[in-house]
């Protein structure tokens, strides 16, 4: 009988146990897996914005170099510049809920900057300080929001986004080509 009972006891013990590790753990791996999906949809973001500063920044290159040649139709990739802009501008509209507010925080001076640069540029017809302005603002961009992302997303070092940034810079020279 005395067997019985420690089995019957045992038994008890192991289904309690069961019952309170089971969701326990179900509740600790789901939370993990959320965390590591956001951590990623937020890496994937700031990915989007520095790709975007980056076509942008590029574009305005290749758009003052047509300029000084006397031609803004050569060199000068409108309908890229044009999507990098949409996709920074997507970016920014989203960036509440998936970068930091340090990053949207940066992004919003950098769209206020470059639209008041834009209602000088029309009202003075000045278009190389326009250009150059601009220039200097998407350059401090890629600065600022790669440091940002690492701060945010808690990347040790630079190394991974200047690898980063070196990658986006081969895959460009790729298309050239």
């Amino acid at each position: 009988m005395l067997l019985a009972d420690s089995t019957t006891t045992a038994a008890l013990i192991s289904a309690v146990v069961a019952m309170i590790v089971t969701p326990l753990t179900a509740w600790t791996t789901f939370g993990r897996f959320r965390s590591e999906r956001w951590w990623d949809l937020r890496l994937q973001a700031y990915s989007r914005v520095i790709v975007a500063i980056h076509t942008i920044f590029e574009s305005f290159g290749q758009l003052g170099v047509a300029q000084e040649k006397g031609s803004t139709s050569e060199a000068y990739d409108d309908e890229n510049h044009r999507r990098a802009w949409d996709e920074l501008h997507q970016a920014i509209n989203t960036s509440g809920f998936l970068l930091s507010s340090e990053a949207s925080q940066a992004l919003d001076e950098f769209t206020d900057e470059h639209y008041d640069h834009h209602q000088q540029m029309h009202k003075s017809g000045d278009f190389a300080t326009y250009l150059y302005n601009t220039r200097c603002e998407l350059e401090h961009l890629l600065l600022v929001i790669p440091e940002i992302a690492r701060r945010d997303l808690g990347v040790d070092g630079v190394g991974f986004l200047r690898g980063f940034l070196r990658a986006i810079k081969r895959k460009r020279r790729r298309q050239k080509v």
